[in-house]
């Protein structure tokens, strides 16, 4: 069994021009997948001083309600829709044939697994030793019963908000509860860039709430383990607390919260 997957890429820096894989568009002759890996969004991000946080990410929530609004339903019509994205700083690649592990029954689950794969072999940034899986890859890991059964949105986006600037939450309940879970590495090596990730995330939260956005906040982190960073660590936590964000470390809370009856 084949399927066919298109890689999302990324130009951060004009001058050097060199694109950077951060997704693929997944196609199994059935239904698409639009994913973005946020390690690859992190490194994009990282190369170009420019871009503000969550930029590749909010890209990504733009071609997926493109592919959406478009209501594509056949290899035709997921072509011509990619088609609009090839400009700078964005470049999308031809379709590609790959295969399906036949001997997983569910195709949803068939579908998730063909797509990690895919993700961690062409674009999840390789590490060079240390340091454990991103919040966000945690999270993932957590959720993906709920995402395969669609009551939690990946990269969702919200289009409203009090500078006009969409934003993208790395995760989204959906119904009726108006919860974002976002996620937030904390565990850095400087107080500089602790704080400034901690105002990042308190700033959109405060970009979407002051557009009348009734939607409430959870953010996920991943705790500084260093003795010295552990005065910075709870200012950042209460940079977060101070635009009423939910801030929690346990991913038993988290799945405590998603299992919740509406």
């Amino acid at each position: 069994m084949r399927a066919e997957y298109a890689l999302v890429r990324y130009i951060a820096d004009p001058a050097r021009y060199e694109p950077r894989n951060v997704g693929i568009v997944f196609w199994d002759g059935e239904q698409w997948e639009c994913r973005i890996d946020p390690e690859a969004a992190r490194r994009v991000e990282a190369e170009n001083p420019h871009l503000a946080p969550g930029a590749v990410l909010t890209f990504g929530g733009v071609l997926r309600h493109a592919l959406e609004q478009a209501s594509v339903c056949s290899r035709d019509e997921l072509q011509s829709v990619l088609s609009r994205f090839k400009e700078f700083p964005v470049s999308i690649s031809d379709l590609r044939i790959t295969t399906l592990d036949e001997t997983i029954e569910d195709s949803r689950e068939r579908r998730e697994r063909a797509i990690d794969t895919l993700l961690k072999r062409l674009v999840r940034p390789r590490r060079r030793g240390g340091g454990g899986p991103s919040p966000e890859l945690v999270l993932e890991r957590l959720l993906r019963p709920w995402i395969l059964r669609h009551q939690i949105e990946r990269d969702y986006v919200i289009a409203q908000s009090r500078s006009g600037v969409p934003r993208t939450v790395h995760f989204f309940i959906n119904g009726s509860r108006n919860v974002a879970i976002d996620a937030l590495n904390l565990n850095l090596k400087r107080a500089p860039d602790i704080i400034k990730r901690a105002d990042a995330e308190a700033n959109k939260i405060r970009d979407v709430r002051d557009s009348g956005v009734d939607l409430r906040f959870v953010v996920f982190y991943i705790p500084n383990t260093s003795p010295d960073m552990q005065d910075v660590t709870r200012q950042a936590l209460q940079i977060l607390r101070a635009v009423d964000a939910a801030v929690t470390a346990d991913r038993g809370e988290i799945e405590r919260l998603v299992s919740a009856e509406p």
